[in-house]
């Protein structure tokens, strides 16, 4: 599953432009494998091997909770969709696995791992919920899950298992913040326990600034949310004291960038890079990617990926990044 061709929901909270009719997230997995085996062969009643959910269980999985949803939510390849409120109406709730596909831990202290999903729900508005999902396995083998809300239009920064708590660094609306334009930098944890998430204390982490991509090298993975980039060249980019700087595919370049008014945006200078030549490919590429930047007009994030929207010749677009190794 291509988990980039269902990113467009989450997407509003970053890119300034219209997304009407536009689908939910798709494509949550998460570590695991599922197994049975006899306690003893000599024992006349088998019992199963708890084990973490595995990848097909946590998409098909069942969740409830979910304020969007009328009632209970059960996932088919990762996302649900229900009927219309008014009758007719293109406008439908849906809900989908977002996010990393690799997020596991040992939650509640029994040996063994559950799986930690974030879903992404919308029914049709600019309103795009986030919940954390966890699904567990009780010793019958059966499934079990629990939900907690993050809020609306919540940007992701990064998301994690730490010390038996689900970690999420986020980027949400402060008091003073239209939802469209969040500016508050902040960590949150749940802990999971009999079948519940209870959310800890938050811990302010100040206001987006541009010196949040300090100390981070990107590289790009998408030119637009259902486009993905070549796998070769490499286009990268950092940030540090005031300037943009990276490879486009073939040359280093460099660019002045600074702050708007309202949280996230920014304005590139003028991009100097050096001149070597390469071959077509990779020039494409550059060419592609060094436009994208001089046009950029907003950063922030989509569920731990960089996003930078900008708009080129009259098309709006956004790059995503994800961390360098």
């Amino acid at each position: 599953m291509d988990a980039g061709a269902g990113v467009d929901a989450l997407a509003r909270t970053v890119c300034p432009r219209s997304l009407a009719g536009a689908s939910a997230l798709l494509a949550w997995l998460a570590l695991g494998c599922a197994a049975s085996k006899p306690h003893d062969a000599a024992s006349s009643a088998a019992t199963v091997a708890v084990s973490a959910p595995s990848p097909a269980e946590v998409m098909s999985a069942s969740f409830r909770g979910i304020a969007e949803a009328s009632g209970p939510v059960v996932l088919s390849g990762g996302r649900w969709q229900g009927a219309p409120a008014v009758a007719g109406s293109a406008m439908r709730p849906e809900v989908a696995l977002a996010g990393r596909t690799d997020l596991a831990g040992d939650l509640d202290g029994d040996g063994v791992a559950e799986a930690v999903v974030f879903l992404s729900a919308a029914t049709g508005g600019s309103g795009v919920g986030g919940y954390i999902g966890v699904v567990s396995r009780r010793k019958d083998g059966l499934l079990r899950t629990a939900t907690a809300p993050v809020g609306d239009r919540v940007q992701v920064r990064d998301m994690r298992v730490a010390g038996g708590k689900i970690v999420l660094d986020v980027l949400q609306a402060g008091e003073r913040d239209a939802m469209c334009c969040p500016g508050d930098l902040a960590t949150r944890t749940w802990m999971f326990a009999d079948t519940t998430l209870r959310e800890g204390m938050p811990e302010p982490g100040g206001r987006l600034t541009l010196d949040v991509l300090r100390g981070t090298r990107w590289v790009l993975r998408r030119w637009d949310i259902d486009e993905a980039v070549p796998a070769a060249p490499q286009a990268t980019l950092t940030y540090d004291a005031g300037r943009f700087s990276g490879n486009s595919g073939c040359n280093s370049f460099s660019a002045a960038v600074t702050a708007g008014t309202t949280p996230g945006e920014l304005a590139l200078g003028a991009i100097a890079s050096t001149r070597m030549l390469c071959p077509g490919s990779a020039m494409g590429v550059e060419n592609r990617y060094l436009k994208a930047l001089a046009g950029a007009r907003k950063f922030g994030f989509l569920m731990g990926q960089l996003a930078l929207s900008y708009e080129v010749e009259g098309k709006p677009g956004t790059l995503l990044f994800d961390r360098a190794p």
